[in-house]
């Protein structure tokens, strides 16, 4: 069986990042914007998902699906990049780390390591499939960005 990242597994890391953050800094800001940034960071699934489909959401249970099974012929997944999360902590470091800050990079962090590791197995990512720019240069097109289409009726 392969691995499945659902919302419930990022929430729970999400949480106990955050419970660290809050132990380290004692910044409540810091420790909640890291759980909210953690959980809510697929958000940018939804665009991937309105341009395939012409902005149309006929249920609920056809976006998670859609995604799921990676039916969908392009991936952006803007948030879903190392590039933009070490753009965030150089901004960071060099402006001096806030707790909004420290929380928000730490919940990114964390969600895209746990979907590096499971939704590479689960899905067949290509190794570089996290950098925006790696998908950039395959233009976006799920065929080259995975090894396997998942199999449909398979979730």
């Amino acid at each position: 069986m392969k691995p499945d990242i659902k919302p419930q597994y990022h929430a729970a890391i999400s949480l106990a990042t955050g419970a660290a953050l809050y132990l380290h800094t004692g910044s409540a800001s810091a420790a909640w914007s890291c759980v909210i940034a953690g959980i809510f960071m697929d958000i940018d699934h939804l665009p991937d998902y309105f341009i395939h489909t012409g902005f149309k959401l006929k249920k609920p249970a056809d976006f998670f699906t859609a995604c799921d099974r990676t039916e969908l012929p392009k991936l952006y997944l803007i948030l879903h990049s190392y590039e933009l999360i070490l753009i965030f902590f150089l901004v960071g470091y060099l402006r001096g780390w806030s707790n909004l800050m420290l929380g928000i990079g730490a919940g990114f962090f964390v969600h895209i390591l746990l979907d590096q590791v499971a939704n590479s197995i689960r899905y067949g990512l290509r190794p570089f499939f996290y950098f925006l720019t790696f998908r950039g240069l395959k233009r976006f097109r799920r065929e080259f960005l995975t090894y396997e289409r998942f199999p449909a009726g398979l979730s």
